[in-house]
Formats: structure tokens, C-alpha cells, sequence
């Protein structure tokens, strides 16, 4: 990220890295932290910056302020290890300084661990209870969580303090359409168009949603218009070409479903899904070797993706290499699918806490790679019934897969 980042609170700076595609920060929020006078006198390179705020939080370290200051550069430079390790100095220096609990929720956020976000979210609004911003952040932390109740409540208080923010009603949307409530869900899009017209998120946001309902025609619409606005947008893009390629279905349509995947890939060329998208193209083209070549380059860039898998077995078995389709096929089947529907499950695990329940819901969360979702059931069902020997035995086990796979990203 070039841009110093934002507050989220007044009187604080706390990198704004929002990592869910749905979640843009909005650059008039508030004004960015005024930096220290030896930062400050930093040349605009950010590198340097970084290295001066650090240099200058080392040489005085009871300063929890000056070790905010580095976080947030940090953050801001994607170092997000580094930025939580100078939050965290600052808060044991100052246990109520607000940016220094918000900017290590912001830090678990990018680092993929929306529990430990959450936590620190909850933490703070205590401090803040009538602040948006942090309301917003804590209702995006259980929705990736994939606790809906509390990610409503928050969306809705903060709907209290800023009716008018077309984030509060793009994060309700996407909670609605998780509860399966399309209709609400479509309103709450739609509403977040009317009051922001010309951001290109809102409207992808709402083709989404169409899409979801198989709404190819207002899909369709919607994203004319987050392209008009950005033709570069990345789920834009991805969901323009699937309306082109599951509406429409003609030869027309999918030569430029694949041109609106090759724009995409200009910017960011390893994206998996377009590549996917593009060799599925391939495939139905009979151009077997050139689809094969591009889901390998997008196994590379997404390798436990099961849809990929499968189709890079489906396509070597049929362009003569049955050994290796046969093998990447079998293991596709061994992972989760993509997309899998966690709803049947968890509505029976709200209705009926059984612990085995709870374990194999656990297990599903943690088979698609979402481990912070396992320990939360898993703790929520301690709580509970704190003598279950199984629940606990399970708890203890994620959390163990959860260390050692930070300390191989590390």
C-alpha cells in the first residue's frame, strides 16, 4: 500500500488493511496521524519512513505513541508480523492506549486470523462504544468468523451512528445473503448503490448477490456498472465473465468471457480463479494442452483449491496423461470443495449444541482452511460444557495445527 494509513479512531492511527475484497477503506474517513517531527522529516520513500519511526520507537521505549507510529508504517508496508509485535509493545505500555488495541485487530485481520481480531475489536469498543469504524471491523471479523448474530448486531450499531454509510449496508448485505435472507440481502445492496453510486464495490457487491440467486440480467447490469467505474476491478471482472460464460453460453459470449479474463490478469497474472476461468474456457474449445498449461500456473498459485484440481486431473486424463489426472483427481476429492455449504450444519448446531456436532463442524471449517471458525465453535461449546472431554481434546488439537502452521509462515 503506497497511502499512509488512515485513523479508524480519533486520536490514533491503525493501518487500514482490510483483507475481505467486499471491504474497501474509504479515504475520507478520517485524517491520517500527524507523524513525529523526525518522521516526518523522512524523504516521502516509505522504506525510509519505516525505518526512522522504528529507529526513533527504539531510542525511546516507554513511548507507546512512537510504537503506533511504527506499526502503522509497518502495516502499512504489508509487514504485518512487525506492525503486531509494535502494537502489542505499545499496549503493554499503555493498556488503554485505543489505536494501539484496535491496530493488532486490524494486524490478525491481514494475517488471516479473524478470531484473535475479533478479541481485540471487542476489547476496544469497550473503550469506544459509540465508534463505527470499529463496529464495522468486529461485524466483518465474526462474519468471516462465520458467527452471524454478532456480525449483525455490530453492522446494526454502527448503522445507528452512520445510517447513511453504504459500508454499513454492504456489510449487512453480504451477512444477510450468509442467512440466507436474499431478499433484505438485495435491499441492503441496493441501498448501498443509491447512497454511493459511483464506487465500483457496491455494485459488484450486488451482482454477487443476483449471481448467487442465478440473476444473470441484473447482474449483468450491476456489473456494467462496477466496470464502467473500474475496469480493472478484480470481482468484477471474475463475476463479468461468469455471467458471460453460465447466461449467455455462446461461442460469442465465451471468447469474451476469456478477453475480460485476460484484462485481469494484466494486473495481476497468478490470479487462480481467472486462470480457471479461463482454461474451463479452454477445455469446452477442445484447446486441452494450452488449458492444462494454465491450470498448472493456477495450482501454483492456489494448491489446495479442490475446483482446480479437479479440473487439472480432468484435463490431463483427457489429453492422455491418465496417471497424473487419476492422482491430482483422487486428491481434489480428498480436500473440501470449494464453496461448500456450511449453513445445513451450523443451523443444526445452533438449534442442537451436541458436541458431536460441534467436532464435525469443526472439522469442516478446518478442511476449508478456516481454523479460527473451528476454535470459536469449539471454545463457545467449552464454554458450555466445560467437562466434555472431546471438545476440549479437539480444541487443543486445532489450536496445535493452527502454531505450527504460523511458525512455517513465519
Amino acid at each position: 500500500m503506497g497511502t499512509r494509513l488512515k485513523l479508524l479512531v480519533a486520536g490514533g492511527a491503525v493501518a487500514s488493511v482490510a483483507v475481505a475484497w467486499w471491504y474497501a477503506a474509504r479515504q475520507t474517513q478520517l485524517p491520517p496521524l500527524a507523524l513525529s517531527s523526525a518522521v516526518s522529516s523522512a524523504a516521502q520513500d516509505p522504506s525510509q519512513a519505516l525505518a526512522q519511526a522504528e529507529l526513533v520507537a527504539r531510542q525511546s521505549p516507554t513511548r507507546a505513541d512512537l510504537a503506533v507510529e511504527a506499526g502503522g508504517l509497518a502495516g502499512d508496508a504489508g509487514r504485518y508480523q512487525e506492525a503486531l509485535r509494535w502494537f502489542e509493545k505499545a499496549e503493554r505500555l499503555d493498556p488503554k492506549l485505543l489505536p494501539a488495541i484496535s491496530g493488532q485487530g486490524q494486524m490478525w485481520m491481514a494475517l488471516g486470523s479473524p478470531g484473535r481480531a475479533a478479541a481485540k475489536y471487542e476489547q476496544a469498543i469497550k473503550q469506544a462504544p459509540q465508534e463505527p469504524r470499529l463496529l464495522l471491523e468486529l461485524s466483518r471479523a465474526y462474519l468471516l468468523l462465520r458467527d452471524f448474530p454478532p456480525a449483525l448486531r455490530s453492522a446494526e450499531a454502527a448503522e445507528k451512528f452512520v445510517p447513511e454509510n453504504p459500508e454499513v449496508h454492504r456489510a449487512k448485505a453480504l451477512i444477510f445473503a450468509e442467512v440466507m435472507a436474499p431478499e433484505q440481502a438485495r435491499a441492503s445492496a441496493r441501498r448501498a448503490c443509491e447512497l454511493e453510486p459511483n464506487n465500483p464495490e457496491n455494485w459488484a457487491t450486488l451482482a454477487n448477490l443476483e449471481l448467487r440467486n442465478n440473476g444473470f440480467s441484473p447482474a449483468e447490469t450491476a456489473l456494467k456498472r462496477a466496470l464502467a467505474l473500474d475496469p480493472a476491478h478484480p470481482s468484477a471482472n471474475l463475476l463479468y465473465a461468469q455471467v458471460l460464460t453460465t447466461g449467455k453460453k455462446t461461442p460469442a459470449a465465451e471468447r469474451e468471457a476469456f478477453e475480460v479474463l485476460a484484462r485481469l490478469r494484466i494486473l495481476d497474472p497468478n490470479n487462480a480463479q481467472a486462470l480457471l476461468q479461463q482454461a474451463q474456457i479452454l477445455v469446452r474449445a477442445g484447446k486441452l494442452p494450452l488449458a492444462v498449461s494454465l491450470l498448472r500456473q493456477a495450482r501454483e498459485a492456489a494448491p489446495r483449491d479442490s475446483a482446480i484440481l479437479l479440473a487439472l486431473g480432468q484435463a490431463l486424463s483427457r489429453s492422455g496423461k491418465v496417471e497424473e489426472g487419476v492422482a491430482l483427481t483422487v486428491k481434489a476429492q480428498q480436500l473440501a470443495p470449494k464453496g461448500v455449504s456450511f449453513t445445513d450444519l451450523e443451523e443444526l448446531v445452533a438449534k442442537n449444541p451436541d458436541p458431536a456436532l460441534v467436532v464435525r463442524l469443526a472439522d469442516l471449517y478446518v478442511r476449508n482452511d478456516l481454523p479460527d471458525s473451528a476454535v470459536h465453535v469449539l471454545e463457545r461449546a467449552v464454554r458450555r460444557l466445560p467437562e466434555n472431554s472431546a471438545l476440549r481434546t479437539k480444541l487443543a488439537a486445532v489450536r496445535r495445527g493452527m502454531g505450527s502452521q504460523r511458525i512455517g509462515q513465519s
